[in-house]
């Protein structure tokens, strides 16, 4: 069956059938987004995936809510980037490359900002995505290198840019790579806090749990582009069991305003999340991360 990829600027993925498969289908949709479900399922009886790939920006959430020093050891280090030769290891490790980039720009490391900046530009190009960036573009990004809120703006940019370029162009088997990518590494990054944070732990431990729904989408997506993409089956495999801890995880969303900042390009969806994870839970979705980040990129 032939599925149709949507994105949307909204941070949190939503999935539904345009066909009609049941009233669960726009559950937790804001009124932009049910617009849109709304309108392609006046156009088409395809079955329909909208999401929204985490982008950047919620790595910036993740550490602002926790801000301790710049950890060298959470980043894919840019030298293993030679060693990825298929389309499935050079999608998956754009995605990482793309958290760390933003990682590293939160932080002002500025020499970093440039070598990931590099690395994820090679393995753009590698990827046959060199159409989607103009060369002004590039330079805004290296101009912006030194300036971080600048630099996070651009970063963002640069990565709805590919995104949208592969959509596009039907390739949307590596746009779902490089969203697992990320998000994995995004997930790693908050795990790896939660282990020693102090002050904003109980924001961490949120956010981890709060990710529940994104990790369903996107085992969704997987399960779909696996019959294309027949060496990632191992990877949804570590992505279903992951899920399976994330089952037992309650989130209760009490809903609030939805509003859009434009200049960060980012969409917050008021209310707050009642959540109930015991230390078990955590442990076990931190060595799940964990292991699936480093099959990832070894």
């Amino acid at each position: 069956m032939k599925y149709r990829l949507l994105v949307s600027g909204a941070a949190i993925a939503v999935l539904f059938y345009a066909c009609g498969s049941g009233s669960e289908s726009g559950e937790g949709m804001d009124a932009t987004q049910q617009q849109a479900a709304d309108t392609m399922s006046e156009t088409s009886s395809e079955p329909v995936v909208y999401y929204a790939a985490p982008s950047p920006m919620e790595v910036v959430g993740i550490v602002e809510s926790n801000a301790g020093m710049f950890n060298e050891s959470f980043l894919n280090p840019t030298s293993n980037a030679a060693k990825y030769t298929t389309g499935l290891k050079k999608s998956l490790n754009l995605g990482v490359y793309g958290s760390d980039l933003s990682y590293v720009a939160i932080l002002n490391q500025t020499q970093k900002s440039r070598n990931y900046l590099t690395t994820v530009k090679s393995l753009s190009d590698q990827l046959g995505m060199s159409g989607a960036f103009e060369k002004s573009f590039l330079d805004q990004l290296e101009t912006n290198i030194a300036n971080r809120d600048s630099l996070i703006r651009v970063i963002t940019e640069f990565y709805w840019n590919a995104d949208s370029y592969l959509v596009e162009n039907e390739r949307s088997t590596t746009s779902t790579l490089m969203a697992v990518g990320g998000w994995v590494e995004g997930m790693y990054f908050a795990t790896q806090m939660a282990k020693t944070a102090k002050d904003g732990k109980d924001k961490l431990v949120n956010h981890i749990a709060e990710q529940k729904l994104t990790l369903k989408n996107l085992v969704f997506l997987m399960r779909v582009k696996s019959s294309e993409q027949m060496d990632a089956t191992d990877i949804l495999s570590d992505l279903e069991a992951l899920k399976a801890v994330f089952e037992q995880v309650s989130v209760t969303h009490n809903d609030g305003e939805v509003s859009t900042d434009e200049a960060s390009a980012t969409t917050k969806v008021g209310g707050t999340n009642t959540i109930q994870m015991t230390p078990d839970q955590l442990t076990d979705i931190t060595g799940k991360i964990e292991a699936l980040r480093n099959k990832i990129v070894q």
